[in-house]
């Protein structure tokens, strides 16, 4: 009984998973595009960016260093303009502070990634599945043909009709998977680029604001020894 429904489901064949994979394969240029355009929109050329940001950081033109990257307008600049707002909190508070806004970006860098990932995973065993279709219903129509005429002739034309309907949704599967691989690849390769950049830039920040922490650090230390040999004079 289950058999003759689920027999009864393979009648359009192949047909609609061909229909199903060129909205797949449309959904999946519409990705493509939209992720080509918005990460050539925050492009940084991250050589010349900290060449200038460093110069002008270690010279203390620190409002130099905000109005070009305000202007910068990447995820980078993004992430460093956060760390130098708490720049007077210290190294560890500007680290902490740059690596949150970078966890943020990497959700948006990261956003329809996934369904290109899933797409270049998936969509051939949904071709897959429509070869299966295919066939199935190849068969059926063989068994219907060898009951009704010259099993010979209607028969081999009604499984060769059958099979090349299913090697076309196999073909189609891996079209729509092997761009989408390919995409998934180069885009999460921009995503640690950018990751890569900040961190270059964060580099630089931190160490300056250490080169500045270092003279502190040794008044504090002083200090704390002129009171540990004041404590020991007092307990004698």
């Amino acid at each position: 009984m289950l058999t003759e429904q689920l027999l009864k489901a393979t009648n359009f064949g192949a047909e609609w998973i061909l229909w199903l994979l060129i909205i797949l394969f449309a959904v999946e240029i519409a990705i493509m595009i939209e992720r080509s355009i918005f990460y050539f929109r925050y492009k940084l050329d991250v050589d010349n960016f900290n060449k200038d940001f460093r110069i002008k950081l270690f010279e203390g033109k620190i409002d130099d260093v905000k109005n070009q990257l305000k202007k910068s307008n990447s995820f980078e600049s993004n992430a460093i303009m956060a760390g130098i707002e708490v720049m007077d909190k210290g190294s560890e508070t500007a680290q902490e502070i740059i690596d949150s806004v970078k966890s943020a970006n990497r959700i948006v860098l990261e956003r329809n990634l996934t369904v290109l990932g899933t797409l270049g995973s998936n969509t051939p065993f949904i071709g897959l599945f429509g070869t299966v279709l295919g066939i199935i219903k190849a068969f059926k129509d063989l068994a219907l043909a060898s009951s009704g005429g010259d099993m010979m002739k209607d028969g081999q034309g009604a499984v060769m009709a059958g099979i090349s309907e299913a090697l076309i949704a196999t073909g189609v599967g891996l079209l729509v998977a092997i761009p989408a691989v390919i995409a998934y690849n180069y885009f999460m390769r921009k995503v640690k680029v950018i990751n890569a950049n900040t961190d270059i830039l964060t580099s630089t920040l931190i160490g300056y604001l250490k080169i500045d922490e270092k003279p502190l650090k040794e008044e504090i230390k002083k200090e704390e020894i002129k009171i540990e040999k004041l404590d020991k004079k007092d307990k004698k």
